[in-house]
């Protein structure tokens, strides 16, 4: 087709057709920005379908119970408007919404949305741009978008939920007055279209909007494998608990995991009756007792605070195991290898201090196998994943490491909080 012959199909293409096609374009330009930069959202994005709607200012989020499936409602002549930076930043406000389920959550106060006075459906609005706006990058904002800290709302604390902010908004009179008037005189403004989040078909919609949640958020995270881009770790918290691979507390996790690898030692005693044959064979007593080797990272990047607080949590449970301490960096100490066993008073102190790798420790206790019910190790998993353990092994490490382990494994993770530290 020569030059001429494509400018005059061109001219026959309808204008209308032209722009879809630009803000088909546009769209896809921000889904491979998402690709890139934003992993968990690129995989969240392929689950909720966009529609163009000139109807509605902005855009907003809904969810289609007949087909149980999210809905984005986009006017393009407004998405087109917005620089790359808003784009992005609007897409992942949308997403926000699923996230933390901000669909009929209102009538939770007894409020019906789709009756209630204008002032309260903009409070409303208000509190639920506070409760997502603080995890989204402010290049990624409008200058007058309802912040927490910026603008009017400087006192707001950030990472509070929707109803927080509706609570505090509601209980200063003389605040939400001023709120409302900024709305009006255009001061504030709201990222997108609300009104269709409200969800008020009763709990049998509600269970299938939350279990739709859970599927797309699950596969998501899947998908993403824990690269999670600019998502906070409160964020990454909220999506655990979703998923139900929520990171539990150290002392928790060790509890169940050093009673679970108790074994009992069985020995004879003529004070115990047998029961099978009395007073013929003398009985049995157990004496139940785990021994489990806990290999502690001694990297330059673990700190003294960090190793402090794991042996505080291990003195509980002293009665119950007897612990043999592993000091490794990129190779473990021999002679260094202390045995806590109950009631002895040990002094633990950092001896090592350079790299990590876990095949040392790994190794050392496969080759001792028949020696240990469990293996603990306390790092912060700055390391490549290590070969599998012959014997039950799970991580202890600091809470930012357990949200976002540079490495996928089935083994059980735990944190130390960090307030603990």
């Amino acid at each position: 087709m020569s030059k001429k012959e494509k400018q005059v199909k061109e001219q026959e293409i309808p204008k209308q057709e032209i722009e879809k096609r630009n803000f088909k374009k546009d769209f896809s330009a921000c889904l491979f920005h998402l690709l890139t930069n934003e992993p968990f959202f690129a995989a969240l994005s392929r689950f909720v379908v966009k529609k163009e709607n000139r109807g509605i200012p902005t855009l907003g989020v809904s969810f289609n119970k007949d087909l149980e499936q999210f809905e984005m409602l986009y006017n393009p002549d407004f998405f087109f408007g917005l620089p790359l930076e808003q784009k992005i930043g609007i897409l992942k406000h949308e997403f926000y919404h699923i996230i933390f389920n901000h669909f009929g959550r209102l009538k939770s106060y007894g409020v019906d949305f789709k009756k209630c006075d204008s002032d309260t459906k903009n409070i409303w609005n208000v509190a639920l741009d506070l409760a997502i706006n603080c995890h989204i990058p402010e290049n990624e904002l409008p200058t007058k978008g309802c912040i927490p800290g910026k603008n009017i709302f400087e006192n707001m604390p950030p990472f509070k939920t929707a109803e927080w902010y509706y609570v505090a908004l509601n209980k200063d009179e003389q605040f939400k007055q001023k709120v409302l008037k900024a709305y009006g005189q255009g001061k504030i403004i709201f990222i997108d279209e609300h009104g269709n989040m409200t969800n008020e078909d009763g709990t049998e919609v509600d269970k299938i909007l939350k279990e739709t949640i859970k599927k797309i958020i699950k596969k998501s995270a899947k998908e993403c494998r824990k690269q999670w881009g600019s998502v906070s770790q409160q964020v990454v918290k909220e999506i655990d608990k979703i998923t139900g691979n929520a990171i539990i507390d150290a002392k928790r996790l060790l509890k169940y995991f050093i009673q679970a690898s108790q074994k009992a030692e069985r020995k004879t005693s003529i004070r115990r009756i047998n029961k099978r044959f009395p007073y013929v064979f003398p009985g049995t007593k157990a004496n139940r007792q785990a021994t489990v080797a806990i290999s502690v990272d001694q990297s330059g990047s673990v700190g003294d605070n960090l190793l402090a607080q794991f042996f505080k949590i291990l003195e509980d449970f002293s009665e119950i195991a007897t612990f043999t301490f592993i000091p490794f960096d990129s190779e473990i100490y021999e002679s260094e290898i202390i045995e806590w066993k109950k009631g002895k008073k040990i002094n633990l102190k950092r001896v090592l201090q350079g790299g990590t790798n876990f095949d040392s420790p790994t190794k050392w206790v496969n080759d001792h196998k028949k020696k240990f019910d469990g293996h603990i190790i306390l790092t912060d998993m700055q390391a490549p994943k290590p070969i599998s353990s012959l014997v039950p092994r799970i991580w202890v490490t600091c809470e930012s490491a357990a949200l976002s382990p540079p490495f996928q494994t089935r083994e059980k993770i735990c944190y130390i909080p960090e307030s603990n530290q």
